[in-house]
C-alpha cells in the first residue's frame, strides 16, 4: 500500500485547510473486492474522480468533492499496475449470489472443475460472452460443491448479479492464470503457443496432444485436486520437451 496525504478546503470562504492520510492499493493483491468491482467502470471511463476517491480512499463524498483535480491525477497515477495482469493466486470476491469462491491456490477445486471453468473463461474472452456465468459458476460453489450438472442452474442465479462484478471476477482470473503460467509453465505456456485449430477440445484436446496420455478423461483425474493434477502434467511436459518433442 502506498501513504498519500491530501489537503483539502471545507469551507470555500474560509482559508483553513485540512489533511486526510490514506492508504492507496499499489497491486493487485491489495485490491479490496469493492475496488476491483470498480476496475471495469474505471476502464470503461464511467467513474467520475469523486467516486474514485470514495472507492480507493475510503473517504466520505462531500470531502472527495473538495479535492484539488491536480492532487487526484497524482493519487491515480499509482493505479498504472491495473494495465498489466500480474500474477494473483487468489479470488479476491469471495461471494456471488451465496456461492464461495475458492480458497487460496485454487484449493478445493477438482482438475474437473478447474477444465470447466478455465474452457468456459477462454470462450468468454473469445467472444461467448453467456459462458461468462458458466465460468463463475464452475468455480464458485456452495456446499454441494462442483458438479457438471448444476454448472446452468448455478449461472442462471448468477446471471442476476451485478454485471461490474462479473467482469471483476474475470479479470481477476486473468491474474490467477498469470499465476498458474508462473507456477506450471510446461503446462501454460506451451499451451498457449498452441495454434487455435490445436486447442479444440479445451483441456482434452490440449493435453492429449501435448502428453499423448488422455490424461483429462480419466474420471479419477477429475476428481483429485488440481494443484496435483498440473505438477504432474507440469513434469511429464518439462521431459517430452528436453527430449525434443514438438506440439
Amino acid at each position: 500500500m502506498i501513504a498519500v496525504t491530501l489537503e483539502y478546503r471545507p469551507f470555500t470562504l474560509i482559508p483553513w485547510i485540512r489533511k486526510i492520510d490514506a492508504k492507496f492499493p499499489s497491486r493487485w493483491s491489495e485490491l479490496k473486492p469493492v475496488q476491483i468491482v470498480a476496475i471495469p467502470r474505471l476502464q470503461r471511463g464511467l467513474l467520475t474522480d469523486v467516486k474514485m476517491l470514495q472507492i480507493f480512499l475510503g473517504i466520505k463524498k462531500n470531502v472527495a468533492k473538495r479535492i484539488e483535480s491536480y492532487q487526484t491525477y497524482y493519487v491515480f497515477q499509482n493505479l498504472k499496475f491495473i494495465r498489466e495482469p500480474g500474477p494473483l493466486s487468489t479470488f479476491v470476491i469471495k461471494n456471488i449470489m451465496g456461492y464461495k469462491a475458492p480458497r487460496d491456490r485454487l484449493e478445493g477445486v477438482s482438475f474437473g472443475a478447474f477444465m470447466f471453468g478455465d474452457t468456459y473463461y477462454q470462450n468468454y474472452i473469445g467472444g461467448k460472452l453467456e459462458d461468462l456465468n458458466r465460468f463463475i459458476a464452475s468455480f464458485y460453489t456452495d456446499k454441494k460443491g462442483f458438479a457438471e450438472d448444476r454448472i446452468q442452474d448455478i449461472a442462471k442465479i448468477i446471471k442476476v448479479s451485478d454485471p461490474a462484478k462479473r467482469e471483476a471476477i474475470a479479470i481477476n482470473y486473468a491474474l490467477i492464470r498469470a499465476w498458474l503460467r508462473d507456477s506450471y509453465p510446461w503446462v501454460f505456456q506451451k499451451a498457449d503457443e498452441m495454434s487455435e485449430s490445436d486447442r479444440k477440445g479445451g483441456w482434452v484436446g490440449v493435453f492429449d496432444r501435448l502428453v499423448k496420455d488422455d490424461l483429462a478423461n480419466q474420471d479419477k483425474y477429475a476428481k483429485l485436486p488440481v494443484s496435483a493434477v498440473l505438477r504432474h502434467l507440469n513434469i511429464i511436459m518439462k521431459e517430452y520437451y528436453k527430449y525434443g518433442g514438438k506440439v
